[in-house]
C-alpha cells in the first residue's frame, strides 16, 4: 500500500507471464537504414490480462496431479523459462 502512496508501481511476482505478455504485443519492423529490428508499437487490451490471469487461477484443479512432480522438476522449469525470457530482454 506504501508503494501506491508514493506513486510507483506494486512489486509483482509474476514477471515471465508479464513480459511474454508485452513481447506477444508488440509489433516489431525492420529498420532498412540501420539493419536492426525496431519496436513500432504494443497493442495495450486488458481482456488478455484478464484471461491469462483466469487460466493462472484455473490451476488450482490441477493441484493434486501437480503433487506427484518433485519440486525441484518444478523449480527447474521456472528457471529455465526465467532465463529463455531474460536472453530476450534489453534491460540487462
Amino acid at each position: 500500500a506504501l508503494l501506491s502512496f508514493v506513486g510507483l508501481p506494486w512489486m509483482c511476482g509474476a514477471t515471465v507471464q508479464s513480459m511474454n505478455h508485452v513481447r506477444a504485443m508488440t509489433v516489431k519492423k525492420l529498420n532498412e537504414k540501420t539493419g536492426t529490428v525496431e519496436i513500432d508499437c504494443v497493442t495495450e487490451t486488458r481482456m488478455t490480462g484478464f484471461i491469462i490471469h483466469a487460466l493462472l487461477a484455473s490451476t488450482v484443479k490441477l493441484l493434486p496431479a501437480l503433487s506427484f512432480l518433485p519440486i525441484p522438476v518444478v523449480s527447474g522449469v521456472f528457471l529455465f523459462l526465467g532465463r529463455k525470457l531474460m536472453t530476450g530482454n534489453s534491460f540487462l
